[in-house]
């Protein structure tokens, strides 16, 4: 039986845009990864809206260059600010070099935390 507010670190699913950027990839991947940090501080910060949990999801969007980066990050509710960001910060960077790199959409659905990023909008605010 699983325990309520432990992170699972298993059975996570990636998906990657099959295609690479070729214009300046050393920036793109700079931006990719700002504007994730960005959002995970925002997804773990204090809100009065959700006590001192967090609200545990953020959106946002980044300019790179004529084209944005639109990106979201969410925990389930069961974690606590300080979790959300651990299992943030693991799916970010744990398979970042085999699914990820130079790759101009991705995203990990995880059972305690979930990213995505595209380089269209695929959320509605």
């Amino acid at each position: 039986m699983d325990s309520e507010g432990r992170i699972h670190y298993k059975r996570m699913f990636y998906m990657q845009n099959p295609t690479n950027v070729t214009n300046d990839p050393k920036r793109f991947e700079d931006k990719r990864r700002d504007l994730l940090h960005k959002l995970m501080l925002e997804a773990t910060k204090d809100s009065k809206e959700n006590g001192a949990k967090g609200l545990l999801y953020a959106v946002g969007e980044m300019r790179i260059g004529r084209n944005k980066m639109y990106a979201m990050v969410q925990c389930t509710q069961d974690l606590w600010q300080t979790g959300c960001h651990v299992c943030l910060e693991w799916i970010t960077q744990m398979k970042y070099g085999e699914y990820f790199y130079r790759k101009p959409g991705g995203r990990v659905c995880g059972r305690s935390c979930s990213f995505r990023y595209e380089l269209y909008p695929f959320l509605r605010r």
